[in-house]
């Protein structure tokens, strides 16, 4: 039984009942997770890989938290989206380190935005329009927590926005906003 989807860019990922993961197509940057670059035309295991509760696919990267509240990455890193401090990128799943009990994330193009059990939110990745939420327009490749910003339930990435709800359902997002795609009504930048 399917009970998650997500799309990349060119791949997909699935997340079965029993917390394991499926992906397919594009596998150019290491996107699918299985240690090599071949393309999957049919929805492929990843091996060894139980208990995740969520995934995300960005442009070609992937992210998952498992039921122990732990973020893992892989694909292509270009700006640091994977979140381990560096510009390697991952063709295998790899924990973020130092994070634990975390309970959503999300991937956007070249970003992921991650929340803990506190509410807070931390971002990382490409950052030119401001959709880390950091007030500037600077990468970051570990995450980093957005201040002054607490009780935050849920998060969604666009392209290169965000946009989170906090615990008193109130809308907060930043980034592009060339269509207006912040929901603001305008079409100004966000940082």
């Amino acid at each position: 039984n399917i009970i998650q989807v997500s799309c990349g860019r060119t791949h997909t990922a699935i997340l079965d009942n029993l917390g394991r993961i499926w992906t397919f197509g594009n596998n150019s940057a290491g996107q699918l997770g299985y240690g090599d670059v071949p393309h999957r035309h049919i929805p492929t295991r990843i091996s060894n890989f139980k208990g995740v509760i969520q995934i995300s696919c960005g442009r070609d990267h992937t992210a998952i938290l498992d039921n122990r509240g732990q973020v893992w990455t892989f694909g292509l890193n270009s700006n640091g989206k994977l979140g381990h401090g560096d510009l390697q990128s991952r063709w295998i799943p790899e924990m973020i380190p130092n994070f634990e009990n975390v309970t959503q994330i999300s991937c956007g193009g070249d970003h992921t935005v991650i929340i803990d059990e506190y509410g807070r939110i931390w971002t990382c990745g490409y950052n030119r329009f401001g959709q880390l939420g950091l007030n500037d327009n600077q990468d970051r490749l570990t995450p980093t927590m957005i201040p002054n910003f607490g009780g935050i339930v849920q998060v969604s990435c666009g392209l290169n926005f965000t946009v989170i709800i906090d615990h008193q359902s109130k809308v907060w997002s930043f980034g592009v906003n060339n269509l207006g795609q912040l929901g603001l009504g305008d079409v100004d930048l966000r940082l």
